[in-house]
């Protein structure tokens, strides 16, 4: 699970979704996510149409998604449904 959830690509620049970031904390095969609903040990993995899994330790939460779009990356579609996911947690 550390391995998973801790920064093994300290400083290492990177190209994501069509932008460049000089750091994007990545574990052992996952991205670590944090958007401010989710907790800090949050990990994810993205595939193709906007299907990910999320998976959040802290909060023993798993959130699965799959949005069959046949278009370019739209964020509102999968950031919403993270927040309707999240916001269910007491």
């Amino acid at each position: 699970m550390e391995t998973m959830t801790e920064n093994r690509l300290s400083g290492v620049f990177t190209f994501y979704w069509g932008d460049n970031f000089k750091e994007k904390k990545h574990g052992l095969g996952w991205l670590i996510e944090y958007r401010g609903i989710t907790t800090p040990v949050t990990f994810k993995h993205e595939g193709a149409s906007l299907m990910a899994m999320y998976a959040d330790p802290l909060e023993e939460f798993i959130a699965v998604l799959f949005i069959p779009i046949f278009v370019s990356w739209i964020p509102e579609m999968h950031f919403s449904m993270l927040n309707i996911m999240w916001a269910g947690l007491e």
